[in-house]
């Protein structure tokens, strides 16, 4: 399609004297693609993409922020800003575990004193970690004198305490004393390992 040529002047020999229009199209002989032609509704165009950008833009900050909550919730840079957000907007953030941060202080395994055919096992561990978090699982296992597990079994924290908790969690730095009372599954039982889970 051709575009339109403008007439510089009619027929009767006078120009056109709009100015806008000079500085509209430029010079006169520039190519009939090049020239622009006056758009009425520019302004309102710009205005609605504007106004869907003001209104995307912080959307989709807020679905990819949402979409790394589960990973930012157990980063230790980004877990206490959240911790202070949701105690603004009533939110919860999921438990953090931190296993490694749980370290063996002492622990010691020996026959029972008072009880036949079985095995007193004390330990110490504490929360290392720069926040509370749950209370972990107690995993113990037994092995005989090569090495091979004789028996495992694991332990929920009223089990290990003896008690419930004082607190729903592991305070940062707390330290934990254990006594477990174990029947010995075999004469053969030599060795013991404690984790967390």
């Amino acid at each position: 399609m051709r575009a339109r040529d403008i007439d510089s002047s009619t027929d009767t020999g006078q120009t056109d004297t709009d100015p806008d229009q000079s500085e509209l199209f430029g010079e006169a002989d520039s190519p009939g693609f090049a020239r622009r032609s006056r758009v009425t509704d520019e302004p309102a165009r710009n205005t609605g993409w504007r106004v869907a950008v003001a209104v995307l833009l912080p959307l989709l900050i807020v679905l990819v922020f949402l979409a790394q909550w589960p990973r930012l919730a157990v980063d230790p840079q980004w877990r206490p800003r959240l911790q202070s957000l949701c105690e603004r907007i009533g939110c919860a953030l999921p438990p953090w575990r931190e296993l490694p941060a749980l370290r063996l202080t002492s622990r010691d395994f020996r026959a029972h004193p008072s009880v036949p055919g079985a095995l007193l096992v004390t330990a110490m561990f504490r929360n290392e970690a720069a926040f509370a978090q749950p209370w972990p699982l107690l995993e113990v296992s037994l092995s005989d004198l090569r090495g091979a597990r004789i028996g495992t079994r694991r332990f929920g924290v009223e089990e290990y305490l003896g008690r419930a908790p004082e607190s729903p969690t592991l305070l940062a730095g707390q330290s934990v004393q254990l006594v477990l009372e174990l029947v010995d599954p075999a004469e053969e039982t030599v060795a013991f390992s404690l984790d967390f889970r």
